[in-house]
């Protein structure tokens, strides 16, 4: 499977942000030029007119171009409209520091090595289990949460997953902890929303099991139901790189034609478990980040 470089991948971002951090032109104010240079699902409208909303959580298969792509427009769209953005990723706690660090700096080549090995990026034991959630796509959106905040605006991340303890039979508590992360990061941060992107099965409101343990109460569950809003990141058809049981690599995805067209819907009765679907169209297979360089 052919894909792009990275240079290719970052270069509409790159152009774009250049404008907007640069000089503006044809009369256009920066706002303007970087609200237009974001490309939200259609739908994201109905988003932008919900009150009281602090919690914006879209559960993904990991292991796709398309999910951190769209996810990172839709935050693209939320900051150009003057909102400042915590964004929450499913990586370790202790990446939180260095990714930061990377979204202030100047993204030189020196820049990035330096954050892909503080945080761990590339370690072989961070990525004994390479589900997805540290590949090239979502090393992409750390990039653009960078051009985001390159062009004035107020984005950072908190990261919040961590270890199921000794003992623990159920998944219950570990996806307590993860929302605790998250509830706590949003009450030490001035921010006006956070925008969470993790696994379909931590983003539900609804009890489930998984490779055999005892049901569990999902993270998003232990988020305030009064503002609070999930969206299932429904897919086409294609691949994606993610794990089966201790089996990781691409893997083919049978999706539904009805996903297969980009937009975000609010409706309970689209997905169970969640209050609607953030449909990111059919997929490619994005796998793991292996190297610092270009």
């Amino acid at each position: 499977m052919h894909l792009l470089s990275r240079e290719s991948r970052l270069l509409p971002w790159v152009s774009a942000f250049t404008l907007v951090s640069g000089q503006a032109s044809h009369g256009q104010q920066p706002d303007q030029l970087a609200r237009d240079a974001c490309q939200p699902p259609p739908g994201y409208e109905a988003l932008s007119q919900l009150d009281d909303l602090r919690f914006l959580v879209i559960g993904e298969l990991h292991g796709t171009e398309q999910t951190p792509a769209l996810f990172g427009e839709l935050v693209c769209a939320l900051a150009c409209s003057g909102m400042r953005i915590l964004v929450g990723l499913e990586l370790m706690v202790w990446s939180e520091s260095a990714i930061n660090t990377y979204l202030r700096s100047d993204g030189t080549e020196a820049d990035r090595t330096t954050a892909l090995t503080d945080s761990r990026w590339l370690d072989p034991v961070n990525i004994e289990f390479p589900d997805g959630r540290l590949s090239n796509a979502m090393w992409d959106l750390v990039e653009r949460l960078r051009f985001l905040r390159d062009a004035g605006h107020e984005v950072a991340v908190t990261t919040f997953r961590g270890y199921m303890l000794e003992g623990e039979q159920s998944l219950t508590p570990f996806e307590a902890r993860m929302a605790e992360t998250l509830l706590e990061a949003e009450a030490d941060a001035d921010y006006d929303l956070t925008v969470v992107l993790t696994g379909s099965v931590h983003a539900r409101t609804s009890r489930h099991t998984e490779n055999g343990l005892l049901p569990f109460i999902p993270m998003a569950a232990n988020l305030p139901e009064e503002s609070t809003i999930r969206l299932n990141a429904v897919t086409g058809s294609g691949e994606a790189w993610n794990c089966r049981g201790s089996e990781c690599g691409v893997y083919r995805r049978q999706g539904s034609t009805e996903w297969s067209t980009v937009r975000i819907a609010l409706d309970d009765g689209l997905s169970r478990g969640f209050d609607g679907v953030f449909a990111v169209g059919n997929i490619t297979a994005s796998p793991p980040l292996t190297s610092a360089g270009p």
